[in-house]
């Protein structure tokens, strides 16, 4: 059974996660929004995103930077979806930011913020990529990777979202010039163990994790979403794959069904 009190929000999931010393090196320093941290972490990082705490689909993410100048002058930029803006002092970059959310969430009842440590993401000609993993509850009661794909950046755009214009790509075109075949497998492995490691913790018959590979071949694990989106594996040319992920969806429909008809 599927537990209810799980919250959707990226700060609560984060949590969950830390909790197990075995994942809390995928994990980028989070915080939830204030002008301290973010001016902490900036100073820490140069770079991070700044997230609605339960929002999806990319929406509201906001990057931004602390630059130095080469004549040592410090300026600050953050980006939202095309947009872009520089600030010479930080109080001018975070009176911007807090205007930003305050307008964003006018109408929304949860106004949490996160700030999230920025990731270097692996490039593919100039834009970032990452990944969406897809692990299910098998009809076997036994969890199970049955999907990985790479979503690469629009160019302008600061997220790899579907819904950000962000393009749907099999891994090994996107990783192909960064690794070998044979690591593209073995890193494969690894994702798919470590998915279905997570998804124990969610109880839920299925799980998307957002994964981004540094420039260093570091995994970093950017978001869980408990309600994944199994259509977009149907961007990839790869029946086997999108068979898997629909037969279990929609076993598990049918269960829930079949129970709703026998009470």
């Amino acid at each position: 059974m599927e537990n209810p009190k799980i919250k959707r929000s990226k700060w609560a999931l984060k949590n969950i996660l830390e909790e197990h010393d075995q994942f809390r090196q995928y994990i980028p320093e989070t915080r939830l929004f204030s002008s301290h941290d973010l001016a902490e972490m900036l100073e820490m990082y140069k770079m991070v995103y700044i997230k609605p705490d339960n929002w999806s689909w990319g929406r509201g993410v906001m990057r931004v930077e602390k630059i130095i100048t080469k004549s040592g002058k410090c300026k600050f930029r953050y980006q939202s979806k095309k947009e872009s803006f520089t600030f010479r002092s930080y109080t001018e970059l975070f009176d911007a930011i807090e205007r930003s959310i305050n307008k964003k969430m006018k109408k929304r009842k949860n106004h949490t913020y996160i700030i999230q440590r920025g990731i270097h993401l692996l490039k593919y000609n100039e834009a970032i990529f990452d990944f969406r993993l897809m692990v299910q509850l098998s009809p076997k009661n036994k969890y199970e990777s049955t999907g990985i794909l790479g979503r690469l950046a629009d160019p302008k755009y600061i997220v790899t979202n579907f819904h950000s214009k962000g393009t749907p790509y099999p891994v090994e075109f996107l990783l192909k010039p960064h690794m070998k075949k044979k690591d593209i497998k073995e890193l494969k492995k690894k994702l798919y163990i470590l998915g279905e490691e997570i998804a124990l913790l969610f109880n839920r018959k299925a799980i998307g994790l957002d994964i981004g590979i540094d420039e260093n071949m570091n995994i970093w694990i950017i978001e869980i979403n408990l309600k994944p989106d199994p259509f977009v594996f149907k961007e990839i040319d790869d029946e086997k794959m999108i068979n898997k992920i629909m037969q279990y969806r929609f076993y598990w429909k049918n269960e829930k069904k079949s129970k709703k008809r026998d009470k």
